[in-house]
């Protein structure tokens, strides 16, 4: 009996709707709605439709939600979102319905599915460009080639794919191919690839950075090698053959390879890095990340007055530590070096004291995980740039300096991590410019035992940059670094113990503060990031409820 009067009620509605009572309509449909324990999807829709000729289509598009909800599997309810939607001037929102609505009703019902793909496609087009060009025919060829210079490699690569024009365009232009650049290959590249880019280049190839080309990788250094006359810088970031044999490395063009760098996917031993360098005297700069030590001592054989730049980061195995790498035998060759770097290499009872005070050109050094002996006297006064780690056996308290000129009057950053050392190091080298960037995170001071080390004299307004992650820092000692350090542009304070109130001080204080890092500050709320990234600073702001935290999506249709 129920039934019938819902039947009667939505037929009814139906007349009054085709004779434009629209009022009358609504009237019958909803009541026919509100008794059905369970409505029809037409039911839903014609109401839907009487909204849509009363004009109130917000009411219309929920009918037409409710009919998705209730009968996900039916058109009917896609249908009319869709076109409700596209009175309300959002066709972009309606065509996602459209494709939400082909996911979900069945193949099986072809003439539904045909339908709701009609209007999809009708409206897909509507919302296309109404014809599309070929920018290279538009463009002069001053400006293509100028959009081209912005692209990688890989992208230059895509667009080899996308018609015979631009093929051959690209193909023509050998100033695009002087990178061959592999960095971002993310399978296996093989050798035929290279082959095709070095005829591209027209063997003016300047740049290589070779990547994933499995056992080929020594026949392409080969390859490269007699063909490209020009080749300046050589990156190998992995390498399945290259192992501990120097052969192919020294034919690569010894006499014009200016820059080499061997990443820590292509493993290499030191009697090879010996066998490069000896040999490759051209080299201004050469980057070894893993280094294996079988317990040789280094065998430099020859000055090596082009090198400005060296990086050995040691490996596993390593025997003997540090002591292999002969290093008293290696300042007499370097004698030229600007920046050195010497990382991860251990300790070992046959390595005592060494100095670097005879490079005077030495610029940068870098010791983070170098287990060595050297006092302060032992480091040349040209150093702009120091960094060490867990005291790095670099003691700070043994200076030993008679001369009267204050120890490295230049340098003007530090890092020195994983120690307790910093204040003792920043009194011994008092008197010389102020440091620009200083790097102190994982110390063992309290936050009272912070703010004697940031009195330093070598600490002030020339400070840019300040590192302080890992350490007891609180609000307290915001004012402090406000009033000692006005300039400061970046600022790493994660893993401490400052709270909104600080953060508050820090951005009102530090007018030219740029950057800020407060990773899993426990004290700290997202409020407080909030509200110092609407002043305009860059927060990196990482908690472990956010890193364990997944994110949940709702459709709404």
């Amino acid at each position: 009996m129920a039934s019938q009067d819902v039947d009667t009620l939505q037929q009814r509605g139906k007349k009054l709707y085709r004779d434009a009572q629209y009022a009358e309509a609504l009237d019958a449909f909803t009541k026919a709605i509100t008794r059905c324990p369970m409505p029809k999807a037409s039911l839903f829709d014609n109401r839907a439709a009487t909204y849509e000729r009363l004009g109130e289509l917000q009411s219309a598009l929920r009918d037409a939600q409710t009919t998705i909800r209730r009968h996900r599997k039916d058109i009917t309810g896609y249908l009319r979102a869709g076109r409700v939607l596209q009175k309300m001037d959002d066709p972009e929102m309606a065509l996602k319905i459209y494709s939400y609505g082909l996911g979900k009703v069945s193949i099986s019902n072809s003439d539904d599915y045909k339908l709701l793909s009609s209007v999809h496609g009708k409206l897909s087009r509507q919302l296309s460009p109404p014809k599309a060009h070929d920018p290279f025919t538009l463009l002069h060829v001053e400006v293509a080639e100028m959009i081209l210079h912005h692209l990688r490699f890989e992208q230059i690569v895509r667009c080899l794919r996308v018609s015979r024009p631009w093929n051959a365009f690209l193909v023509s232009r050998p100033y695009l191919w002087t990178h061959l650049d592999l960095s971002r290959a993310k399978r296996h590249v093989p050798i035929s690839f290279v082959s095709h880019s070095l005829q591209r280049s027209k063997t003016r190839l300047t740049h290589a950075t070779l990547h994933r080309l499995g056992d080929r990788d020594l026949k392409a250094m080969e390859m490269i090698s007699r063909i490209c006359r020009n080749l300046d810088t050589l990156e190998i970031l992995s390498s399945a053959s290259l192992g501990g044999s120097s052969t192919s490395l020294m034919s690569l063009n010894a006499l014009t390879v200016k820059n080499l760098v061997i990443g820590k996917g292509a493993e290499v031993t030191l009697d090879t890095v010996c066998g490069i360098l000896n040999s490759c005297t051209s080299l201004s700069k050469a980057e070894f990340e893993f280094v294996v030590s079988r317990g040789w001592q280094a065998d430099w054989k020859i000055p090596l007055p082009n090198l400005r730049q060296l990086k050995m980061v040691g490996g596993q195995p390593q025997v003997l530590g540090a002591s292999v790498l002969n290093m008293s035998t290696l300042m007499t060759r370097i004698t030229n070096i600007e920046t050195l770097t010497l990382n991860k290499w251990s300790m070992h009872t046959a390595f005592g004291f060494i100095s670097f005070a005879s490079l005077h050109k030495l610029k940068s050094l870098d010791l983070l995980d170098f287990r060595m002996a050297v006092t302060l006297d032992d480091l040349p006064p040209s150093l702009t740039v120091l960094r060490a780690n867990n005291g790095g056996s670099v003691n700070p308290s043994l200076n030993t300096n008679t001369n009267g000129s204050p120890p490295l009057p230049l340098l003007t950053e530090l890092q020195w991590s994983d120690t307790d050392h910093v204040h003792t190091f920043l009194r011994n080298i008092a008197g010389g410019r102020q440091l620009q960037k200083l790097t102190m995170n994982n110390s063992c001071y309290t936050a009272k035992e912070l703010s004697k080390v940031l009195n330093s004299s070598r600490l002030g307004e020339e400070l840019r940059e300040l590192n302080l992650s890992h350490s007891d820092f609180d609000d307290d000692l915001t004012i402090f670094v406000t009033g000692k350090f006005p300039l400061l542009r970046r600022l790493d304070l994660s893993h401490t113990l400052i709270t909104g109130v600080g953060i508050k001080t820090l951005v009102q204080g530090l007018k030219s503060l740029e950057y800020l890092a407060v990773n899993q500050c426990t004290n700290l709320s997202s409020d407080a990031v909030d509200w110092a990234a609407k002043q305009g600073i860059q927060v990196d702001h990482r908690s472990q409820d956010k890193l364990l935290s997944g994110r949940k999506v709702r459709l709404d249709y």
